[in-house]
């Protein structure tokens, strides 16, 4: 309630706050944290495909185990994404928001 009563006031000190905190000099661009993002869930990836290799190990032992709820599809059931751009886009659609099933695009 206070802080709706006061939400200037509240905005203001939390961009003193941010300036205070903030290091511009040693915060990554754009493309740098764009790159780290994706070296960092690759490692993910490969961390779960090994937790994967041992849940899937585990019933042959009579281990009582199931993947946890979260893990990547990918890793559980070892496939690769490859994505690539479609070779003929079409015009009249926006590339990122279209679908491919087989030859047919929706």
């Amino acid at each position: 309630m206070i802080v709706w009563l006061h939400k200037g006031a509240t905005i203001a000190a939390l961009d003193r706050e941010i300036d205070t905190e903030a290091d511009d000099g040693a915060a990554l661009t754009y493309e740098a944290r764009q790159k780290a993002q994706a070296e960092v869930m690759g490692d993910l990836l490969a961390v779960e495909r090994d937790e994967i290799a041992l849940v899937w190990l585990a019933p042959s032992q009579n281990l009582p185990v199931e993947h946890r709820a979260h893990c990547s599809p990918l890793a559980i059931l070892n496939r690769r994404l490859i994505t690539s751009p479609h070779p003929s886009p079409s015009p009249e659609t926006s590339p990122q928001h279209v679908i491919t099933f087989g030859r047919a695009r929706r």
